[in-house]
Formats: C-alpha cells, structure tokens, sequence
C-alpha cells in the first residue's frame, strides 16, 4: 500500500505545494479559512468558512439551520445539526486526531448510525454531527468536516474528494478515509515530514498550522 502514504510525496514537491498555496499571491483558502476568533463558539462565520476551500454551502441549508422554532415547534432536522456542532465546539477537548485509539477509529467503517463510538469523547462528539447530518439535505460529512476543522484542527481531518482520491478512497464516506489517514500519521517519518512542513506558518490568529491541514493542503495541490 506505497501509494497510500503521505511520504510517497517528495519532500521539496510537498514544501512547493503548500509554498504555493499560502502564498499571498494565489487565491486559497490560507489564512482566512484558518482563522478562529471564536474557538468555543460556532458561529455564522464557521457555518459559511467552507465556501473558502471551495465548498459552498447553500444559503438555504445555513439559513434553516439557524431558524428558530415557534412553542410547541420540535426543532427541524437543521436545528439539530447545528446542536450537535454546536455541542462539538463548545466541549472544550485537546485530543489530537493520531492520538485516538486506532480501535475507535477503525470500529467507524462497521459503526450503524447511533451506535456509540468508544475510545475518544472527542470523536465520539464529532461523529454525532455526522449523524444528525445524515437527515439534512446538501449537508454530510465533508460539509461538516470543513466547518469544524478550523474550529478543532488537530483532531477533525478534512473529509475532501482529492484526498479521498489520493489515499485511494472509493466510497464518498469519512470513516475509511478517517481510518487511512489516521494510520499514515502513525508512520514516524511521516508524521515528522508533516511537523516539518507545517512549523514555518502561523495563521492570522497565532496559531500554528496543524499537521492535519497540511496534509490536507499538500494532498488537495497535489491532486489538482
């Protein structure tokens, strides 16, 4: 399975890559997207970021969302997505993606809807989004993936059609892409080759780019 390791990249290839897309000269997401004034707090901002790594949601489906219901109204299949992100968020959690049992992990690609993730609270929350969104039409898991990233951008990896490409991913799902991924960062040199790459930049907001967004740059430059 060479093909599916980050490292298979060439180093300075992967250094160009991300050179150019953080470059003030290209029109990439860097560092608007990147940016989190509010890291406990989904706001609209968070809900429209995608529309910055080329993935616009749809006003409709942001604007139902927010909606807010009348007495006695149960709240729409939108509202509890945004609960449930909103939950996600607010949950203060300093777990790292590759730190997460791969068991937990793994135990995603079997998992039935509502069924409870064991091993990680933080993934435990994150994969409660993806449920609720199951019921929102033109929202899943890639949508959910690009708002809460910037929000948690150590522990939620981007859920991305190139990415998904890259590692060989046929099915449009996070768990075997969550799974692959998790793996190639367990691989030292890869995971050092990503530290390395990622150490040069700092967002708007002072925080550093994580691993995880530079595998996702590196892999989406790559595969365009």
């Amino acid at each position: 399975m060479a093909e599916l390791r980050f490292k298979t990249i060439d180093v300075a290839e992967a250094r160009g890559l991300l050179e150019r897309y953080v470059s003030d000269f290209e029109n990439f997401g860097w560092p608007l997207y990147d940016q989190d004034p509010t890291p406990s707090t989904l706001v609209g901002v968070d809900l429209a970021s995608p529309a910055l790594l080329s993935y616009p949601i749809k006003s409709k489906y942001l604007n139902e969302m927010g909606r807010q219901t009348r007495e006695g109204e149960t709240l729409n299949d939108y509202n509890e997505l945004l609960r449930a992100m909103s939950a996600f968020v607010e949950t203060g959690s300093n777990e790292k993606f590759w730190e997460v049992p791969f068991s937990a992990v793994s135990a995603l690609s079997t998992r039935e809807v509502g069924d409870e993730v064991q091993g990680s609270p933080g993934l435990a929350q994150l994969v409660a989004c993806f449920d609720a969104a199951q019921n929102c039409k033109g929202l899943g898991s890639v949508a959910v993936t690009k708002i809460l990233h910037r929000k948690r951008p150590d522990l939620v990896p981007i859920n991305d059609s190139r990415v998904r490409k890259f590692y060989g991913v046929k099915r449009n799902s996070y768990a075997p892409l969550f799974a692959v991924i998790h793996n190639d960062l367990q691989d030292e040199e890869t995971f050092k080759m990503l530290q390395d790459l990622a150490s040069p930049y700092t967002g708007l907001d002072g925080r550093k780019m994580s691993i995880l967004r530079a595998l996702d740059i590196v892999i989406w430059m790559k595969q365009a």
